[in-house]
């Protein structure tokens, strides 16, 4: 930009070097009209310097509006009474100015920045709309909140630190240029994916092991793992296309889990029914463990029918069960996982080594709407340190968690995404007779538009409905 205003400069000065020598030759009668040329000339180069736009910094000293010049300056920290930032400008948030503001009118601006040293709040006032081209959104401090609000950012949206919140409409993403393909997208609609293709196995009341059956391919990408117990029959779970109900396209993937029956349970040397899910082919065409360091992005949509029932609030924690995990591939729990508990649909992560790991309170992504798609996004920085993990639902920002772990300290790869039922729960009596009890009988739910993008500016690459 800088090199481009000096060479239209250098161009207008010669011309106007000239035109001044020049004028002097002229005779007098023709000289006013000339003088009105240069004047237009220097008019039209002001407005090409105008048309590049400015950075304009927040120096507020008490609570204000975004559209009080008192409140901008045209430098970090300077005087005040520069123009409202615009169309051309970028805002930006630092510690030139600490106090809170709000966005109390429609905006179009190129871009924001909110500076770790900011510590204020900026506010969207409710049914007020922000627009934020070419240059993104990026916020490494202090908070910001949407409210109810919409922000359509169409450039780059990078959340590295500070809060962000939102519970008006968000979309994010450079719309002029197609989103990039994903690595990995299954709509369900190949009649190659199989139909709980499954060797037959007689119920064994003494069977002992974990009952799981032998790793079978379902794609290219995912292979299929289910571990029912070896007491009761097969058809206790399902893993299979389904006409029933989908987002697109006409099938979409079901999974079916029944707890192991009170009458059937194992004896101590067998395990309990507690699986059903789709897992990563190791040697699938693309790597599912991505290295320290990548970001990758996560898109599906969840169906949950209208007879799925909620666990009671009293025993929710006791009877809760995983619908899609990042599992590292070695033994340990998963470091990230999206769990139902009660009517929810939430963030359960771990800290520390893959071996002794810290749980962590989870956090409410979404509350389950029966008989509707609901639409995720997940986007995973993975780091030991450093990492990020942000979640949407319904094209709007829910949790965005920077500088936390998404590696395990004894490990130096992420988790690779598998989708399902998988109900460690159900490895206890007490817990399927609480489930029983509540009168679930059975976990059933859909998902479809499964994708997964590894790089910068995924949304637009995974988000379903796209």
């Amino acid at each position: 930009m800088t090199k481009g205003l000096c060479f239209v400069f250098e161009r207008y000065s010669r011309k106007l070097v000239w035109a001044v020598s020049y004028l002097f030759f002229l005779p007098v009668n023709l000289r006013r009209g000339f003088l009105g040329f240069l004047l237009l000339q220097v008019a039209v180069l002001g407005m090409v310097d105008n048309a590049y736009g400015a950075d304009r910094y927040w120096v507020g000293v008490s609570s204000g509006n975004w559209n009080s010049t008192t409140n901008w300056s045209g430098q970090s920290g300077g005087s005040s009474g520069a123009s409202v930032p615009g169309a051309g400008d970028v805002a930006i948030f630092n510690s030139g100015g600490q106090a809170n503001c709000t966005i109390n009118v429609n905006v179009t601006i190129q871009g924001v920045i909110i500076a770790s040293s900011y510590n204020g709040t900026i506010s969207l006032n409710p049914g007020i709309s922000i627009s934020i081209t070419d240059s993104g959104f990026s916020q490494t401090g202090g908070t910001f909140m949407g409210n109810d609000g919409d922000i359509l950012i169409n450039g780059g949206f990078d959340v590295v630190g500070g809060h962000f919140t939102t519970n008006g409409i968000l979309n994010i993403g450079d719309y002029s240029t197609p989103a990039a393909q994903p690595d990995i997208y299954m709509g369900f609609e190949s009649n190659l994916e199989p139909h709980d293709e499954v060797d037959p196995r007689s119920p064994d009341p003494n069977g002992s092991g974990n009952g799981c059956l032998p790793p079978y391919a379902w794609n290219q990408y995912y292979v299929r793992d289910v571990c029912v117990s070896p007491t009761v029959e097969l058809n206790h779970f399902a893993i299979n296309r389904s006409t029933s109900q989908y987002r697109s396209g006409n099938h979409s993937l079901r999974f079916y889990l029944k707890p192991t029956p009170l009458n059937q349970w194992p004896p101590s040397t067998g395990e309990a029914t507690h699986r059903a899910e789709l897992g990563p082919l190791y040697n699938s065409p693309v790597n599912h463990y991505p290295a320290e360091g990548e970001e990758i992005w996560y898109g599906m949509s969840y169906y949950f029918p209208d007879n799925f029932v909620f666990a009671p609030a009293s025993i929710e924690n006791e009877i809760r069960f995983v619908i899609s995990q990042w599992q590292h591939g070695s033994g340990g729990s998963a470091i990230i996982a999206l769990e139902v508990i009660g009517d929810k649909i939430m963030l359960q992560r771990q800290t520390g080594s893959s071996s002794n790991p810290t749980w962590i309170t989870p956090d409410t992504i979404a509350t389950i709407q029966r008989g509707q798609w609901m639409d995720f996004v997940v986007r995973v920085k993975w780091a030991k340190t450093g990492g990020i993990v942000q979640c949407w639902f319904n094209d709007q920002l829910q949790i965005s968690l920077s500088n936390t772990q998404t590696v395990y300290n004894d490990l130096n790869k992420g988790g690779g995404f598998k989708m399902g039922i998988y109900y460690w729960r159900w490895k206890n009596k007490v817990d399927v007779e609480r489930t029983l009890n509540a009168g679930i009988t059975h976990r059933e739910f859909f998902m479809d538009e499964v994708s997964q993008y590894k790089g910068v500016d995924g949304y637009l690459s995974v988000v379903p409905g796209r």
